[in-house]
């Protein structure tokens, strides 16, 4: 199973995480619990990510309606700053997979 959730994340990284537990047939509490072991076994890393500080263009990026919203789920109240949170899958979790 956590092959699979891995390779979800990998085909579909920008879905929400009751998308992903859904797309792997399994519910979100298990999904949550394998995302915490593939980050625990090195597979996967969380990355946030402020608006803005990729420095690039918004044309073509798969974040960029996430970090334009004015949505308070993503604000950061200290800074207030929008923050993206997604999940990388690492060089060693890229083997796992293949």
């Amino acid at each position: 199973m956590m092959k699979e959730v891995l390779k979800t994340i990998s085909q579909k990284p920008y879905l929400s995480k009751a998308a992903m537990s859904k797309d792997c047939g399994i519910s979100e509490g298990l999904f949550e619990q394998i995302l915490m072991d593939l980050q625990r076994f090195g597979y996967l890393k969380e990355t946030t990510l402020a608006s803005g500080d990729c420095g690039g263009s918004c044309t073509g990026c798969a974040l960029a309606s996430s970090c334009n919203t004015e949505s308070d789920s993503n604000t950061d109240k200290k800074t207030n700053t929008n923050r993206i949170h997604f999940w990388q899958i690492t060089k060693k979790g890229l083997q796992f997979i293949m």
